[in-house]
């Protein structure tokens, strides 16, 4: 199967599992939830594709440590993004008043 990695398949397999968890937080999910809805796909999927359900907790393992890479710099981003932007001349005048 397709690891997350920086090449070629893995790429798309590691935006794909970082979209989730943005949209689970989004959706107020909350973060580092996403590799509990592993056993449920596999579930759903088993009977379809064989290797999901055979492979549950290896697909489970890595769901969660790609969260788990992933996590810090979300909320990172976040807190970056909640951030007023301003001007240079107001943030001159803010050190200035320092």
């Amino acid at each position: 199967g397709v690891r997350p990695s920086s090449s070629e398949q893995g790429y798309v397999l590691r935006r794909l599992l970082r979209r989730a968890v943005r949209f689970m937080d989004v959706l107020g999910a909350g973060e580092g939830n996403l590799s509990e809805l592993v056993s449920i796909v596999a579930d759903l999927y088993g009977t379809h594709y064989g290797d999901v359900k055979k492979q549950e907790e290896e697909i489970a393992k890595v769901v969660e440590e790609e969260e788990k890479k992933f996590i810090p710099i979300h909320v990172l981003k976040r807190m970056i993004s909640s951030y007023q932007t301003i001007s240079k001349e107001e943030g001159f005048d803010r050190i200035i008043c320092l």
